[in-house]
């Protein structure tokens, strides 16, 4: 079972392109759709999008009048940044724009037409001062909610899961 790295994507081009990239995201083929790769091989999805799997998106939204696809989804171990490259490419499209984290292995970033902006070390970052953030962070932080992740004391830990028991009318000690 992978780490699961979230991802909000943003795809700005032609209306009739989108579809078609929204179609293959509803049929899990999204990141196949980009760049095929027929046969699942592990190397040859790695090299090809820049993560294991495909990915799946059960709710694409393709905004006609701004010619824009959104989609959020979850990769297998890291975003498909190699993808988003090889879209780039394609003809009708204009801008990709993207950001991810993934919690487990304490990364985040931005990534926007080829240009990435990758921060590693989520958990000290949110830990220390603010002034120290790098750049993007404080909005990659309000986007995916960091210090929500990391900044759990464990009495508030033990605290939520007390009152979930207690929702569930079961008793223990803790």
């Amino acid at each position: 079972m992978p780490n699961w790295c979230s991802n909000s994507l943003t795809v700005i081009g032609d209306v009739e392109v989108l579809r078609e990239l929204e179609a293959g995201a509803r049929e899990g083929k999204f990141l196949e759709t980009i760049k095929p790769i027929g046969e699942w091989k592990y190397n040859s999805a790695l090299s090809a999008w820049g993560t294991k799997w495909d990915i799946d998106c059960e709710s694409p939204d393709v905004d006609e009048e701004n010619r824009t696809l959104y989609m959020n989804f979850d990769s297998a171990w890291s975003p498909p940044v190699l993808a988003y490259e090889h879209l780039m490419e394609w003809p009708g499209i204009d801008s990709v724009s993207a950001t991810y984290f993934e919690p487990g292995m304490d990364y985040a970033g931005q990534w926007e037409d080829g240009v990435e902006n990758h921060i590693e070390g989520i958990c000290d970052l949110c830990s220390g001062p603010k002034a120290n953030w790098p750049a993007g962070f404080a909005d990659l932080n309000e986007e995916y909610d960091f210090e929500m992740w990391y900044d759990v004391e464990p009495d508030d830990l033990v605290e939520f899961i007390e009152d979930g028991l207690k929702a569930k009318q079961v008793s223990h000690d803790v």
